[in-house]
């Protein structure tokens, strides 16, 4: 439970002069644990936020508070070969920067670049090897596929500055996508002269666009009323074998809607309805699939009401 919500993320590099085998090279004190959520009961959100609940402070003490880092060392004090792996690290020379430029999210069909910044503030030249890659992830954070990899080797002059870049194309990660469309840039790079190695990474999403599910808000039960779906491809390709799936307990039965190609940039619009069946409050989910963009999505919540005639 608590290497769940509390803690450290430390990378290691192989080195035969250690006892264990590695020398530790970075620790993250704040990746672990700083948001825990649950979903609210009775709210239903499939493409935002609103049901969503943050119960981190019923697991753990505020991040980066005296009492949560107790608690982390509490758990260390049963393991004698934990409690090593929280010495201090031994100093070194660390003469060069290094920045991951870091990405909150991109649009579905848009290339990126991973991009590392370095900095050699020494007054000597340093042999730089550098190793960048992205790839698709879980939602857990566990690695699905990988993208892309790319070597980079530089000698950088005293008191210069370069910087790496890997650029991606959307066609090289579109198929390599899983679920919810996470991402993950990963960067190490090691000094020569010096040893000094650093590494780091970043998370974010590809984003989809929302189906746009437009019905009144309320409908009268039995009665037929008419359903738009609508979104704007964003590939540069065009979608084949496109289909539309609705569903909504006591809504409608699930239906599969066919759909006819849709060109790079092109409107993707259909209009169908529904017959309710059932008074209350009701929510219509949309799906979109086709060979190119799977599990666009879209919802509209309704009420419906007794007929008064």
């Amino acid at each position: 439970m608590v290497a769940s919500v509390n803690a450290d993320v430390m990378r290691w590099k192989e080195d035969n002069t250690r006892e264990l085998g590695f020398a530790r090279i970075y620790t993250n004190k704040y990746h672990i644990g700083r948001l825990i959520l649950t979903k609210q009961p009775f709210i239903f959100d499939p493409n935002g936020d609103q049901d969503r609940q943050d119960v981190t402070l019923q697991y753990k003490a505020p991040e980066g508070s005296k009492d949560e880092r107790m608690a982390l060392y509490n758990a260390v004090r049963a393991t004698e070969l934990a409690k090593s792996f929280f010495a201090l690290p031994d100093a070194g020379l660390e003469d060069v920067e290094f920045d991951l430029e870091e990405l909150e999210r991109i649009k579905i069909g848009e290339g990126f670049c991973v991009v590392v910044h370095v900095k050699n503030k020494s007054d000597q030249v340093r042999s730089i090897k550098a190793i960048l890659s992205a790839a698709s992830v879980f939602y857990n954070g566990v690695k699905a596929n990988m993208i892309k990899k790319e070597e980079k080797d530089v000698a950088l002059q005293p008191k210069s500055e370069k910087t790496f870049r890997m650029t991606i194309q959307a066609d090289e990660y579109l198929e390599k996508l899983v679920e919810y469309c996470n991402m993950k840039l990963y960067a190490i790079a090691s000094v020569n002269e010096t040893r000094q190695t650093w590494t780091d990474e970043d998370d974010f999403e590809v984003l989809k666009p929302k189906i746009d599910v437009r019905m009144p808000p309320e409908i009268p039960i039995g009665k037929p009323t008419t359903v738009t779906l609508r979104f704007v491809n964003p590939l540069k390709k065009v979608l084949t074998n496109c289909r539309f799936n609705l569903s909504g307990p006591n809504l409608i039965r699930n239906q599969i809607i066919r759909y006819a190609d849709v060109k790079p940039g092109g409107l993707v619009k259909m209009a169908t309805e529904i017959t309710p069946r059932v008074v209350g409050d009701q929510v219509l989910v949309v799906t979109f699939s086709s060979k190119q963009l799977l599990d666009i999505r879209g919802s509209a919540k309704v009420e419906v009401l007794e007929d008064e005639e």
